[in-house]
């Protein structure tokens, strides 16, 4: 029986340690202080390390980093310290809605999505609009919430 739980709890813990190991202002164009040598750019693309990668130049339309990218990365390449949003020393928590709110104005996203299908998921009556971290996070994919109960099929950037 004894075996059997550390088999479970091994299994379990294979893949946060393969996870790359989070470092705190780590620029955008570090990707190897995370990533150590794995390659995370597809092949081709163009060098970062040579300067401030100015993505939106080339990822616009069909090749937009929404959805492609995690949310820290995304935020590192617009300029966003980990203390902007965790404040100073080492984050221990999420960062709070009031962090996000202070550069993503809640009418400006509930104007931004009102033409979702179905639903606003940012003008929702039951209140969780105000709970960013639901949908949206900073570390892993993010997921719809709104699925729990409901069907609407809304992209998560």
């Amino acid at each position: 029986m004894k075996a059997v739980a550390l088999l479970l709890s091994l299994g379990m813990l294979l893949p946060l340690a393969a996870a790359p190991k989070r470092q705190p202002r780590v620029p955008a164009t570090q990707c190897a202080t995370c990533h150590g040598t794995e390659k995370v750019l597809p092949a081709g693309h163009v060098d970062i390390r040579k300067g401030k990668p100015a993505c939106g130049e080339c990822h616009t339309g069909d090749t937009t980093l929404r959805g492609k990218l995690p949310l820290v990365h995304r935020h590192a390449l617009a300029g966003v310290s980990c203390e902007d949003c965790h404040g100073k020393g080492k984050p221990s928590a999420k960062a709070q809605p009031a962090a996000c709110v202070r550069c993503h104005e809640m009418e400006a996203l509930v104007a931004k999505t009102a033409q979702a299908k179905d639903h606003n998921p940012h003008a929702d009556q039951h209140g969780y609009a105000a709970n960013c971290n639901l949908c949206h996070h900073q570390h892993k994919p993010s997921k719809n919430y709104c699925i729990t109960c409901h069907s609407f099929n809304w992209p998560v950037p």
